[in-house]
């Protein structure tokens, strides 16, 4: 089920919330986790997110059931035990633990291209059956949260949650098909006070604008920029050599590279939106990743869950920085080829993972060199095309079918393709020129409404008030309110809901 639908909006989403606001109310009459009085019922709020997350993730796919509950039943007593069990025999049971997690995504992601490359290698008579598998929806996501899970429960022995709430943590369907890859430390404590909150309103409807603000995102502009990157890469993908002239190349590139960003920004948007709605902020994913001035500081913006867990679960382990310049240059390179392999099993993520691996390589010296002379670095509007332009380069092999695709491409953008039949009107120039604008010039969604990883940093009443002119419960409403704003936030839920019936489907949902 995607988020920009109908059904989910008109639906889904309604049912789940006044479920949820009924099981909380009732409760709270009841006095379920207040001092001196039985919590019995008072998980009731766990519950219903579980089971809608559950009925979310299984209705169209369950067939797949069976994998998901595995995961996380084999995950939580696994966790259980590492509390529990002798300090020699620890370390014995992290390794299983990775290698069942891993096993089941190299099953569901990687058996077609371990295969298939192998058989470039072995005689005829030796080949391995080829077999794609259908990739179950978050495979992915949810297998690096629980690795992540069991790496610092090994480290801290200290896991405290019942299966439900950890269930609710696997599961919960804002964040389930493509991320962000939330910690444990983050949002599992949220999940447990769940039973104790009071309903924010306020919260609730930052959350709700937030939602739409990203479907307006996914809907309106990463959806429109998906047909004219579709028709070079397609053909690009389909044809000979020397087919596509610089400008379409340039016109593919720069169109892909502002679907994925709206396309993902605006999913993770959604996902905040919607965990707001229910009382759990989850973290962000996103601050602006196009206005970085270097690919160190893209790599803070893009993809920031992500980025999290491959420097503090991949990079780290294999010795950082901590073993000489050579070592660490080792360790990013490895680091950003793994990361590309995660995104998808084909080579063209792997050679995206290496650039990203040689470019940060690249960063980290001009660093070393700007350390030790007068040298400050390009002005920051110019390192900010540069870092760009970068981007969009190694863009061209995340998004191409095929590697031949993708060097056409790349080699066209420098002016060594040919001529083709493709004609590019003013108004799809126009409308890259409008999407650049957006990126650069307005601010992102954590700045409009303030929004921090930690609960306790925030006031969401005040933020509702000064963002939506929306006072707390039992204070005057504003006088006037902020009109601008709200009137701006009605023409994007318009516009959101009268172009929902046909969303194309997240790029990052096979991932």
């Amino acid at each position: 089920m995607l988020f920009p639908t109908y059904k989910f909006v008109f639906f889904f989403l309604p049912v789940v919330f006044i479920l949820f606001r009924l099981v909380q109310s009732r409760a709270r009459r009841s006095g379920a986790g207040e001092p001196g009085v039985s919590d019995r019922g008072s998980g009731g709020v766990v519950n219903v997110l579980l089971l809608a997350s559950l009925v979310f993730y299984l209705l169209p796919h369950w067939p797949f059931a069976y994998v998901i509950l595995t995961s996380i039943g084999v995950n939580f007593l696994a966790a259980r035990w590492l509390t529990t069990i002798a300090e020699s025999k620890r370390k014995q049971l992290l390794v299983a633990g990775i290698i069942f997690n891993l096993a089941i995504l190299v099953w569901f992601k990687y058996t077609y291209f371990i295969a298939s490359n192998l058989n470039e290698i072995l005689p005829a008579d030796r080949q391995l059956p080829l077999h794609r598998q259908i990739l179950p929806v978050g495979i992915s996501f949810y297998t690096f949260q629980q690795i992540a899970l069991l790496a610092d429960i090994h480290r801290e022995r200290k896991f405290t949650y019942n299966l439900r709430e950890y269930a609710l943590f696997v599961t919960f369907f804002p964040q389930l098909i493509a991320g962000p890859i939330v910690h444990h430390n983050k949002l599992m404590p949220q999940i447990s006070r769940l039973r104790h909150a009071i309903f924010n309103r306020s919260m609730a409807t930052c959350g709700l604008v937030i939602f739409f603000t990203g479907a307006f995102k996914k809907v309106a502009l990463a959806d429109n920029f998906a047909p004219m990157a579709d028709a070079v890469f397609s053909k690009a993908d389909a044809v000979g050599a020397g087919a596509i002239s610089a400008l379409s190349a340039w016109m593919g590139a720069l169109s892909y590279t502002l679907q994925i960003y709206f396309d993902f920004s605006g999913y993770s948007d959604m996902a905040i939106g919607l965990g707001l709605i229910f009382g759990l902020q989850l973290p962000i994913n996103f601050l602006s990743p196009y206005k970085s001035v270097s690919i160190i500081d893209f790599w803070r913006r893009w993809h920031i869950t992500l980025s999290t867990f491959l420097r503090d679960y991949l990079y780290i382990p294999l010795g950082g920085n901590r073993k000489g310049k050579l070592m660490r240059y080792r360790n990013l390179i490895l680091t950003m080829l793994l990361g590309g392999f995660w995104h998808g099993a084909g080579w063209n993520f792997i050679i995206w993972g290496g650039l990203h691996g040689g470019l940060l390589v690249v960063n980290h010296g001009l660093d070393m060199i700007k350390s030790r002379s007068r040298y400050r670095g390009l002005p920051k509007p110019v390192a900010i095309v540069v870092t760009l332009l970068a981007v969009i380069f190694a863009w061209v092999y995340f998004r191409a079918g095929t590697l031949s695709g993708a060097n056409q491409l790349v080699a066209s953008m420098f002016g060594l393709g040919g001529t083709d039949d493709m004609t590019w009107f003013r108004a799809q120039w126009v409308l890259v020129a409008a999407g650049f604008l957006i990126v650069w010039s307005l601010p992102n969604v954590s700045q409009i409404f303030r929004y921090r990883n930690e609960a306790a940093e925030m006031d969401w009443d005040a933020v509702a008030y000064e963002r939506l002119g929306i006072a707390a419960e039992g204070e005057p409403k504003a006088a006037g309110g902020r009109q601008s704003i709200v009137v701006l936030i009605g023409v994007l839920i318009a516009v959101a809901l009268a172009l929902m019936p046909q969303p194309s489907v997240f790029l990052y949902f096979n991932f």
